[in-house]
Order: C-alpha cells, then structure tokens, then sequence
C-alpha cells in the first residue's frame, strides 16, 4: 500500500475531532512519499484534539521522500520530503503482539507535541528527519501527553529497544510563542531495559532540553551487568541547549523501581563516547551539559584533548550528582570515532551489493560475539563466581572435556607456572582461546617476562587477540584489572547488538524482508530482550507454541530477579 502526493486518504475521526490522517493495523506493507499532514483548524485548545498524522500498529512502516509527480521514480528530480505541522504527534508506533518496524527517513517534523512516539517496538529506524519542536499554545491532554509535564518533544521512544536513532537534527522553532530554552525536548529514549541502544549523531540546538534518557534503560539486574548493558549517546552535538544530557528519574514511577532508573552506567567504554558539548560557562544558572537526576554513578569516557571548536568533549557544567569523567587515550582524530560504524541511507542501499553488507555485517556481529563469550568466560571465573551468561553457555558446550581437565590442572598450579609450560599450553590445538587467556591472567609472573606478550601475539600456533593480550597486560595491575575487563565486555557487547540492529535495518528495506533472516539475526543476542523479540517474530508467523516455549525457556538460559519473572 503506497500513499503518495497525488493519493487522498481518509482519515479517522473520533468526534468533533481528528483522530489519524493515516491508520494502519496490521498492515504487512504501507509507504508514504512525499506527503503533507497537518491541523490547520482554527480554535483548538488541548493537544489530543490536534489529532496524529500517522498511526501504526503492528505493521511495516516506510515513510520516505518521494517524486514531485506521484511515479515510482524520477531520475534528476528533487525529492519532495513528507511534512508533518502542528500535529499531537507527527507520527506514532506501537507493536502490542507481532513483530513491525518503521522506517522514518528524511522527513520534516514542525511544531508537533511530539514528532515521533513509539511504544513497544523491537526495531525501527529514524534517520536523516529535521526536528522543529515548539511554539504549540495548547494545553497537553490524553494519557500519553500528561506524561510529558508541558514539554513538547521531537521524539519519544518508550519500551522500544533494537532501534536506528542517527543523523537527525532539532531545533527551537522561532516564531514566537514559546521562550527559547523552554518547553522543548529533543530526543527522549526510556525503558530499553537489557539491550545495548545508541543514539548516534544526532545535533540539537536551543532546546531546554536536549538528549534523555530515562526510567530503567540499563540491565540493573546486578552491578556489573547495568555497567555494560544499557542505553548510550554517542557522538551527538549540542549548541546552546539549557541542558545537553539527562540521564532522568521518572518521578511517576512507584519509588521502588525508582531506584533503578538509569543509563548504561557506562557512557562509551574502549571508545569515547565523543559527544560534543556546547560549553557552558559553570556559573551559568541552570544550564548543564549533564544533568542526573538517577542515582546509579555513571563513568563517562570522553576523547582527549579537551578542545576543538565552540564545544568540547569533556562536560564542564554538570549537576551535583555528575558522572565520574575519564579520559580515554585514542589519538586525537577528530571525527574518527563518529564514522567507524555502518552508516547508509535508503537511497545508497538501493545502489549497495546488499548481500554483500548482510554478510559483513553478520561476521560482524558473530566475532563481537566470540569476543563478548571469551572475555565473559574469564570474567565469571574470576569475578561473578559461576553466574551464568547464555553465551558463554552456548560457546562452552563445543569444547572437548581434555580441555576442561586441561584447564583445571594448569589453574590448580597457578599463580607458579614458568613462561615456557605457558607457551606449551597456549599451543595446545583443542585448548581454547578463553581458557588460554584465563591460564595466562591467573600467572602475572611468567606473563610479564620479556617477549612473552609479542610471542602470543606473533609467534604462537594460533595467534591470541588483541583485546585478550590487553586484559593479560591489565591483569599485571590489578586495581585496574576488573574496569579493564568489564570496558571490553561493554565494548563487545555494545557492537553485537549494533550490528544485530543494523542487520534488522537493512533485511527490513528488501522487499520481502525474511522471517528467517530477523529470527537468526535475534538469536545471536543472547539475552532477555532478544528472546522477548524472536518471540514476538514467531507470533507473528502464528507460531504461538513456539513463542510460548521460548519465553518459558528464558529462566534456564538467564537469572532472572523477582521483577523480571514478574515481566516474563
């Protein structure tokens, strides 16, 4: 189903008032080029009688800019971008059983309550849209935008996780009625639970409040999980914003799960997380470049130098509770980190060797993978003390039992082994990676011995990976040992789940998407979120006794605390 600017559509009214210019339930395929909503109805006084522009649930969504004439294509035209003015909400998703997705690209959003609302949904993609938030007098009525306390924001997300979130831009609309810095917010992502989101080069300006993240958006299921699970902002631009970053407590909550509310504790790990902040000066009353209003700490990594243009890396400006700021130590490079991760649009994926990009993308995210399970494995012998990780379970099981046996002999003799008995053992054709770097961890000593270190990296039968090598120099310190390991952990898991968001993103762009492709692609990531949505993929194939024995297996697979059975 294609609406375009030539097409009329009918839209949905409850009462006097309008409800969606464009409804779609259930719907496997609806696209929208080039198309106008708007209210222009005189006297409207409350938000929810603004009505929406598009309403989506449970269906497949692709709203893109389109050609002047309605056709297909139009080589050499310009393309005319969908708009959507002075709406309660520009655009709204939700997923209440099956799997959807939503791809909202290049389109303008002007004086909305909110631009974009999505609730519920395992997977969508907004990219490349221009924000402009403000300047709407009504009073905010309707459950969803009480909830707002009078802010008017770009984009709400809320019990969404698997999402594409880069390359937008917000801005203060300047007509008049609402005082700049006030009113206003940007980009506001809650509850993404345990999956690791980015929201990734995104620029804002004049906003009171720019990028936020609140309720429980990190696994806080044990301190060391929430430190590398959770919800990030990475590369994002700030410019004369009240607040740049809020990591905020949702007071609406019961107090209880109020304690919980939070951010990845981790802000970037082995990377920086290279936001840019707009340098307010410290005396400057009520203006932060980051604000927490949660109490978990948070450790926040920026690149060095400091400087480099009207903003800096490092927050100057922060609330009383701030994160702790760490330096990270790649070279000085400006840009480097912001362009290292897959960025394509719908245009450049058209003319893409997609099969290609699917299989990179895909040994990416395997290899993230094996290096999350080989770190994770040496991190619950020497730290958690046996609490499983579905991967290391699942990466386990395929070793041979002489290299357990292995493994408990050399571990039993540790800290004593000499550097030669090391090398036999790091030799051994069956003896696996992870148990060769926890051997290694375990003998700081032999370790540390001229060459050794070169002689695992070039010399050994199987050469061992660069970020084990790191932690078995990190291991010869060891008050900083466990930040190491857990900074790599983070790393890792962070780019599985980027890689398995993209795949999601690009298989949702072909045509005929494959259930096969999305169900494998959510298996890779081994944790509650990713069988909550290989559940929702098999319900929507109508393979409910499936689904159902997916979810009953989560239990085997993950300690789950009482709020999380609750949830299953």
């Amino acid at each position: 189903m294609i609406f375009s600017r030539d097409l009329y559509a009918l839209p949905s009214v409850d009462g006097p008032f309008l409800k969606s210019h464009i409804r779609a339930d259930n719907v496997t395929e609806v696209e929208v080029r080039a198309c106008s909503f708007s209210n222009s109805q005189p006297g409207i006084t409350t938000s929810i009688a603004l009505g929406q522009g598009i309403t989506s649930a449970n269906s497949t969504l692709t709203v893109r800019p389109g050609c002047p004439n309605g056709a297909d294509y139009c080589p050499g035209q310009l393309l005319v971008r969908n708009s959507f003015t002075n709406l309660d909400h520009g655009i709204e998703l939700f997923e209440t059983g099956t799997s959807s997705y939503a791809t909202i690209h290049q389109s303008d959003f002007t004086n909305n309550i909110a631009g974009i609302y999505a609730n519920g949904m395992t997977g969508f993609a907004v990219t490349e849209n221009l924000f402009t938030v403000g300047d709407n007098a009504v009073e905010l009525t309707g459950i969803v935008d009480e909830q707002f306390l009078g802010y008017q924001r770009a984009l709400f997300s809320t019990e969404s996780y698997g999402f594409v979130l880069r390359d937008n831009s917000l801005i203060q609309a300047t007509t008049g009625q609402v005082q700049p810095l006030v009113g206003t917010e940007g980009i506001v992502v809650g509850y993404t639970r345990d999956h690791n989101d980015v929201v990734y080069r995104n620029t804002s300006s004049g906003l009171e409040r720019a990028f936020v993240g609140e309720g429980i958006s990190a696994d806080v299921s044990n301190s060391y999980t929430g430190r590398i699970v959770g919800l990030q902002f990475h590369c994002n631009e700030s410019d004369n914003n009240a607040v740049n970053f809020l990591s905020r407590r949702v007071t609406s909550a019961i107090a209880a799960e109020q304690i919980q509310h939070s951010i990845r504790y981790f802000q970037g790990d082995r990377r920086p997380a290279d936001n840019r902040f707009d340098l307010w000066p410290v005396s400057t009353p009520d203006r932060w470049d980051f604000s927490v209003s949660t109490e978990t700490p948070l450790d926040y990594f920026y690149r060095e130098p400091i400087g480099g243009g009207p903003w800096a890396y490092l927050p100057l400006s922060y609330t009383t509770a701030p994160p702790r700021f760490y330096p990270n130590d790649l070279p000085n490079l400006v840009g480097s980190i912001c362009n290292d991760r897959p960025s394509y649009n719908l245009d450049q994926l058209a003319n893409m060797d997609v099969d290609g990009l699917m299989e990179d993308l895909e040994d990416d995210l395997v290899a993230a993978k094996l290096a999350y399970g080989n770190v994770r494995f040496i991190h619950e012998q020497l730290v958690d003390g046996g609490n499983h990780d579905e991967v290391v379970q699942e990466i386990s099981s395929t070793w041979p039992n002489e290299a357990w046996q292995l493994r408990q002999y050399l571990m039993d003799i540790s800290p004593f082994l000499s550097t030669e008995s090391l090398k036999e053992a790091v030799n051994k054709p069956y003896f696996p990676m992870a148990m060769k770097a926890e051997v290694c961890i375990a003998n700081p000593d032999a370790t540390k011995k001229e060459g050794f270190v070169k002689w695992l990296e070039l010399y050994a039968n199987e050469p061992m990976p660069g970020y084990l090598i790191d932690l078995i120099i990190a291991s010869w310190e060891s008050r900083t040992f466990r930040t190491e390991m857990e900074l790599e952990l983070a790393d890792h898991h962070a780019t599985m789940c980027q890689m398995a968001n993209e795949l999601l993103y690009v298989e949702h762009q072909q045509p005929q998407p494959s259930a096969v492709v999305l169900r494998s692609t959510w298996q890779q990531v081994r944790s509650t979120a990713g069988r909550y949505a290989e559940a929702l993929l098999l319900m929507g194939q109508g393979n409910y006794n499936e689904a159902h024995t997916v979810v009953s297996a989560i239990p085997e697979e993950h300690d789950l605390k009482s709020p999380e059975q609750l949830e299953r």
